[in-house]
């Protein structure tokens, strides 16, 4: 009767060997892997339901908002400032009335903005709590990049405070126009 051949030694040092200390090891990193992966995806795609009294916006989404439209529309260089427009709040409702998913990534292009300011101004300080003048700063960044996509972006959230602030009738009022053409009243800063 032969015996099988006998299989070489692989040589594996005693450490390296697979035992309790190496499959601790391992779940400590697969749940550090998957505890920064939710946390990720939860500031990639949005966690937990709307703000106090808001349709679609997270609280932090709406005063990222907020902020975005002080920085287009500032109190005292407009006769109307954002603020009194309601920008932040036609904002609200244009997420709350986009097709779900296109209003994911503009929560998601609210979040880039508010920690934006690291890259774009070299500064720890989040969007919404940065004075005006780095606000602008950090928009004209956007504005300008060198990056299409980031370019697009400031165009959609510039897009979305203009319309919230040219759709306001004291706005309107201010510019001169009549407000004759309105055929039935609205909220200020519903969209029609």
């Amino acid at each position: 009767m032969s015996h099988p051949p006998k299989m070489p030694e692989l040589g594996v040092p005693p450490d390296a060997r697979f035992g309790r200390r190496t499959l601790f090891k391992g779940a400590l990193w697969t749940a550090a892997t998957a505890a920064s992966g939710g946390l990720l995806y939860r500031a990639c795609f949005g966690a937990g339901p709307a703000g106090p009294g808001l349709r679609a916006l997270t609280e932090p989404e709406y005063l990222t908002a907020a902020a975005v439209a002080d920085a287009y529309f500032p109190k005292g260089e407009y006769p109307v400032s954002a603020e009194e427009a309601g920008v932040a709040r036609y904002i609200d409702r244009y997420v709350s009335e986009i097709p779900r998913e296109k209003g994911r990534l503009f929560k998601l292009l609210l979040r880039s903005i508010e920690y934006s300011p690291a890259v774009t101004i070299y500064s720890l300080t989040r969007f919404s709590r940065l004075p005006l003048g780095a606000r602008q700063r950090v928009l004209a960044g956007w504005e300008h990049s060198r990056l299409y996509a980031q370019r697009m972006a400031h165009r959609a959230i510039l897009f979305a405070c203009a319309s919230g602030y040219f759709e306001d009738d004291a706005v309107l009022q201010q510019m001169g126009w009549g407000l004759g053409c309105i055929l039935s009243p609205r909220e200020p800063g519903e969209i029609r």
